[in-house]
């Protein structure tokens, strides 16, 4: 499993994987706090969107929650706190 620890490692995978996206997404914005898919209207597009971000972030992706999971350590929730 790849381990995320920041959103830029979220979006480096974004880009290194653009041309496997859904052909209905049009572009994709990675934030700090959020993910923005900008996609066509489609009949599969959430479908097709989960099904994406479960094969290229796997068990970082959570299915329940259509979240993105970002690992945070022990030492980095000592050093906030």
């Amino acid at each position: 499993m790849i381990r995320f620890f920041t959103w830029h490692d979220v979006e480096v995978v974004f880009e290194e994987k653009r041309s496997f996206w859904p052909v209905s997404w049009n572009d994709v914005k990675v934030y700090s706090d959020s993910v923005v898919i900008y996609y066509k209207e489609g009949l599969n597009v959430i479908e097709d969107s989960k099904q994406y971000l479960k094969e290229n972030f796997t068990k970082n992706y959570n299915v329940q929650e259509n979240r993105i999971l970002i690992a945070i350590n022990q030492a980095d929730v000592a050093m906030k706190g």
